[in-house]
């Protein structure tokens, strides 16, 4: 039969040294030790104990601030009792200024606005309108220079209609004086002059191309005959009927220059207006001296 063999004890470890700091310190202190000679506390001891306690603690966290509060309340009911017409005449009077501020403010705000968005509202008018007419005038500008080029008279006289009509609108309204009148006499007088004088200048110088003309174109006729018969001096060259002759194509050929001359003049006067003059005189020579190559 085989024997059983009984199973060893566990081993414990050895107990551990005590720790002299914490044998020292006061959580570890043993309670004192109740001498049999010290009787025990009694129960009402306990209780007053405890009490005393509650109303120690009551006393500094809900009595004393409380207290204080209802003081300072009580005090500040009390200023306020006797100062408060004081207080609400100066509260009134303060309140009384701030007003009139505030509506001087909103009264002096919305001038503001009014007359700036009626400002700002005119501007943008003129904009609209400076816009518009520039666009109209853009639109208008091919047809006015036709219109020159094809009367120029009438152009010039709608344009100084126009500008003498506009100053004379703006002094009528603006400054409506007797030199306001004086003004426009003298600018219709130096119109007047102008337009005469400058047709006068333009007859004179007709004039005065014409016998110029004549008298080349004389020369011309006759210079052929004197070189065809440079040895007949004792004779005539021409008789009365060839005088005649030579006299109505000399006037023939004026009226043909005459003609040629205008419709010249009519081509200038379609040209740039700066321009004009110069060519009209050139475009004269021209013909002249066209004139005088066909009578040669």
């Amino acid at each position: 039969m085989p024997t059983s063999t009984s199973p060893s004890p566990p081993s414990r470890p050895p107990p551990s040294s005590p720790d002299p700091s914490a044998a020292d310190s006061p959580t570890d202190t043993p309670p004192p030790l109740i001498s049999p000679a010290e009787p025990l506390p009694s129960v009402d001891d306990e209780i007053d104990l405890s009490t005393l306690r509650f109303l120690s603690a009551s006393l500094k966290s809900l009595y004393l601030p409380w207290l204080f509060r209802l003081v300072v309340f009580t005090a500040l009911a009390k200023i306020l009792r006797v100062v408060w017409p004081y207080l609400f005449r100066f509260v009134r009077y303060i309140f009384g200024h701030i007003w009139t501020a505030l509506g001087w403010l909103v009264r002096v705000l919305a001038w503001t606005a009014m007359w700036g968005g009626l400002i700002a509202t005119v501007v943008w008018l003129l904009a609209g309108i400076g816009g518009a007419v520039a666009y109209a005038g853009l639109r208008a500008k091919p047809r006015w220079r036709a219109f020159a080029r094809d009367k120029p008279l009438a152009a010039q006289i709608a344009k100084k209609g126009a500008g003498y009509g506009l100053l004379w609108l703006i002094l009528r309204k603006v400054l409506w004086t007797w030199a306001v009148k004086a003004v426009v006499v003298v600018c219709a007088g130096w119109e007047g002059y102008a337009f005469f004088n400058r047709r006068a200048a333009a007859s004179s110088r007709l004039s005065s191309s014409v016998p110029a003309s004549a008298s080349s174109s004389s020369a011309t006729s006759t210079s052929p005959s004197a070189l065809n018969h440079p040895a007949d001096d004792a004779t005539p060259s021409t008789s009365p009927e060839d005088a005649d002759d030579e006299e109505l194509e000399r006037y023939a050929r004026q009226i043909r220059e005459e003609m040629l001359r205008d419709s010249l003049l009519r081509r200038g006067r379609k040209a740039a207006s700066g321009e004009r003059a110069e060519r009209a005189d050139t475009d004269v020579d021209e013909a002249q001296d066209a004139a005088t190559d066909e009578g040669a």
